[in-house]
């Protein structure tokens, strides 16, 4: 089965469920940074790595650019992941916002850079659209992936799916 019809199912009617689950109290904001850091380095590298919504595993090439958008951002990089969340008709402005937390995460990673990082996650959920929300692409569900297991820090096991339907 596709990993795309479960995230249109979890979100069916709003994207509540996802906004809630990264809008609690972050467990990165009692982690140093090198505890950040390495959450991270662990989720990019993480083979195993599913989708919070599907269970599915994470496309590998999604993974990496995700990991390069966040460690080692480069004009080539940031226009890929643009383009990979183009059809979501959230705005420019708020697709450079993402990027550019998700950068300022990697080379700060402090408990502060990890709630930006979401909070511009949650406005990036909350402004796009139904259709690509009901078909995201791997890049998305590896940026989620990613995001939810640095904020929920280390002890979210790296091939549980965190939602229940």
């Amino acid at each position: 089965m596709n990993h795309h019809h479960f995230f249109r199912n979890a979100l069916t009617g709003s994207a509540a469920i996802l906004v809630t689950t990264l809008g609690r109290p972050l467990a990165a904001q009692t982690a140093g940074p090198d505890s950040i850091a390495a959450q991270i380095e662990r989720s990019i590298n993480d083979t195993n790595l599913v989708s919070p919504i599907s269970g599915a595993p994470i496309a590998p090439a999604a993974l990496r650019l995700v990991g390069q958008t966040i460690t080692a951002p480069t004009g080539d990089t940031r226009v890929r992941m643009t383009q990979a969340l183009s059809r979501s008709a959230v705005s420019p402005r708020d697709v450079d916002a993402l990027l550019a937390s998700l950068s300022a995460l990697g080379n700060a990673p402090t408990a502060a850079h990890v709630q930006e990082a979401t909070m511009d996650f949650n406005t990036f959920v909350n402004m796009a659209s139904q259709s690509f929300l009901s078909d995201p692409p791997d890049e998305f569900l590896a940026l989620h992936a990613i995001l939810l297991r640095v904020a929920s820090g280390p002890e979210v096991p790296a091939t549980r799916t965190r939602y229940r339907q």
